[in-house]
């Protein structure tokens, strides 16, 4: 069965708030708000934070591919909640960090010269840390740090509470919502 451990046990009013699976859930105006932790937020900055650190050296290309997954994953798993301000807090770091490496990298160069090595405008968005690289068929092409405000809200679609997955009755309802679910992932987009 399930047991309980007496120091992680804490009971709260939900308006306080209580954090779960690295969310933090409240009661806001008679809604329910989950976002972030201050927890798991400080643990991904002090991720990217070791990630660049131990890469001091490195090509700017290499040190992007590195941290592009991980800020998608940290970005998808969070998208269901309001992750706004975190997302921002998160970005800002980020691009803190990366301009100290840059820094770093160059001691005697100036900083506007720095600024203009390492980031560039792409897409009408200023201040994109991106690298330019040779692709697949030779082209010249932009490889850019992904951006947690980029990541968009997504409101999770609860299942009908009468519905089952057994019932041949709702077979058309779990066709439509796993096909809606496959369209919103990587591999059900169409090229």
């Amino acid at each position: 069965g399930l047991t309980l451990s007496d120091e992680k046990t804490t009971i709260t009013h939900i308006q306080d708030g209580f954090d779960f699976l690295g969310f933090n859930i409240r009661k806001f105006h008679k809604r329910l708000y989950t976002s972030p932790s201050k927890r798991a937020q400080k643990r991904f900055r002090a991720k990217i934070s070791e990630i660049v650190r131990r890469h001091r050296m490195c090509k700017q290309e290499s040190l992007i591919r590195m941290l592009n997954p991980i800020v998608t994953g940290w970005g998808n798993y969070y998208r269901y909640g309001a992750s706004t301000e975190a997302f921002h807090n998160c970005d800002n770091h980020i691009f803190n960090v990366t301009r100290k490496w840059a820094l770093r990298r160059h001691p005697k160069k100036k900083r506007t010269w720095v600024n203009d090595r390492y980031w560039h405008n792409l897409r009408g968005r200023k201040w994109t840390f991106a690298v330019v690289y040779k692709g697949k068929k030779g082209h010249e092409d932009y490889l850019a740090l992904k951006r947690l405000a980029d990541v968009h809200y997504t409101e999770y679609k609860q299942i009908k509470g009468d519905a089952n997955p057994f019932d041949p009755e709702y077979d058309l309802y779990f066709q439509k919502r796993e096909t809606q679910l496959m369209l919103e992932t990587l591999k059900g987009r169409k090229s």
